[in-house]
Formats: C-alpha cells, sequence, structure tokens
C-alpha cells in the first residue's frame, strides 16, 4: 500500500475529518479503523460538550455557552461526514467482524450526536436561567448534580462498552440508565412540592424540569450505544 501524505496544514476537527481519504477504501480494514477513531474522537467530543454544558448551570459565561455551540456544530460535522464514509465504506468487501463494526458504528454515531444535542440544550437552559434571573433551591441543585453525574457517568461506561465486551459493564449501564429514570420521576415530585409550598418559581421550575428531561434522554442513548456494541 503506498503511503499517502495529507500536507495540508489542518488541525482539530478538520483534520480528522480530512483523514477519512477514499484512496483508503482500497483497504476496507484500514478505512474501518480510521471509521472507528474518528467515532471515538466524536464520542469524547460529545462528553466534553455535555460536561461544559452543565458546569454553565451554576458556573454561566457568554465564552462557556459559546464553547458548547461550537463543540455540538463540530460533533454534527463528524456526523455528516462520518456517515456519508461510513457508507462507502459499507459498501466495500468487508470481514465479518469489520461488518459488525460498520453496523454499529452508525446507530451509535447517532446517539452521539443527539448527547451532545441534549448538552446544547441543556447550554441553552443555564443562560435562560441567568438571562432570566432566575435562581434553583438548594435542594434543587443538589438533585442535578447527583442525576446530571450518574447521567455522565453513564455515557462514559457506554463508550468503555465500545473499547471491550464486558458484560457487567453493560449491565450497569442498564441499572444506572433505570435509576436516572427514578430520579427523573422522584426530583419531579419534589419540585412540585416545592412549588406548592411556594420555595420555587413556576418560570425556574419549568428550566429544572427540561434540565431533567435532557439528562434522562441522555441515559437512554448510553443505554443504546452499551447495547449495541455488545454485538461488536
Amino acid at each position: 500500500v503506498d503511503r499517502i501524505v495529507i500536507s495540508s496544514p489542518i488541525t482539530g476537527v478538520a483534520a480528522d475529518l480530512a483523514a477519512l481519504d477514499e484512496r483508503f477504501l482500497e483497504t476496507p480494514a484500514v478505512a474501518m479503523e480510521l471509521c472507528r477513531n474518528t467515532a471515538v474522537k466524536m464520542a469524547h467530543l460529545s462528553q466534553k460538550a455535555l460536561d461544559k454544558a452543565l458546569d454553565i448551570i451554576n458556573n454561566y459565561s457568554d465564552a462557556a455557552y459559546d464553547e458548547v455551540v461550537a463543540m455540538e456544530e463540530d460533533v454534527d460535522k463528524y456526523e455528516d461526514k462520518l456517515g456519508s464514509y461510513l457508507v462507502k465504506v459499507g459498501n466495500c468487501d468487508l470481514s465479518r467482524h469489520d461488518n459488525h463494526t460498520f453496523s454499529i458504528l452508525l446507530h451509535c454515531m447517532s446517539d452521539f450526536e443527539r448527547i451532545s444535542d441534549h448538552g446544547e440544550n441543556i447550554a441553552e437552559l443555564g443562560k435562560n436561567l441567568i438571562k432570566e434571573k432566575l435562581t434553583f433551591s438548594e435542594h434543587a441543585q443538589d438533585e442535578i448534580k447527583e442525576i446530571s453525574n450518574l447521567a455522565i457517568n453513564n455515557f462514559k461506561d457506554s463508550m468503555k462498552c465500545l473499547e471491550e465486551i464486558n458484560l457487567e459493564l453493560r449491565k450497569r449501564v442498564h441499572e444506572n440508565e433505570k435509576q436516572v429514570d427514578l430520579l427523573e420521576i422522584g426530583y419531579r415530585n419534589h419540585h412540585l412540592q416545592r412549588l406548592n409550598e411556594g420555595r420555587c418559581t413556576v418560570d425556574s421550575g419549568v428550566i429544572y424540569f427540561d434540565i431533567l428531561a435532557n439528562l434522562e434522554r441522555i441515559s437512554d442513548h448510553s443505554k443504546n450505544i452499551a447495547d449495541y456494541s455488545y454485538d461488536i
């Protein structure tokens, strides 16, 4: 195989996407490995956007918000280019293992993108909190911290499932996803009680409920990723 050199002085996401060169399609196993590496980078960028978005809830700044939006846009670029390249790789003569990987990456890519979307939603909610001069009660802040930590860790565990077949880890993702569901229901009831007692406002309650909903959906996508990886 001739060495292929990309001389363009580009870095970051642009460089990752430029590496998905059609000349590698002549060696499907190499092209598939490039897809896998790119998908991992996409997943980590989604996680980074989510981490930053959750930090915005308590430490808002316009710069941080813009950073989340920019990362989400980069995740979209990954999805567009990687999706197109994967389709081309899928038309090649793939080994059984690479064919499995092809199917899994197609599914996971969508979940990575949706997780970054939810991260941007959360950042927008944090921005609205500041813009409308609203605050959460101490109890509400503690609840968001607990459920967001669980959702983030579940996403991290689901990404580990892509690297190794680990039934115990997959089981933990499932159990934590159920726990996130239960926490969301419980915390909604807690907040309704706080609203009834006048300890929170309706406006802040709407933002609180939306944050919970986004975190619950993130955990759902994490479960999907863990399930897809089981088929590798």
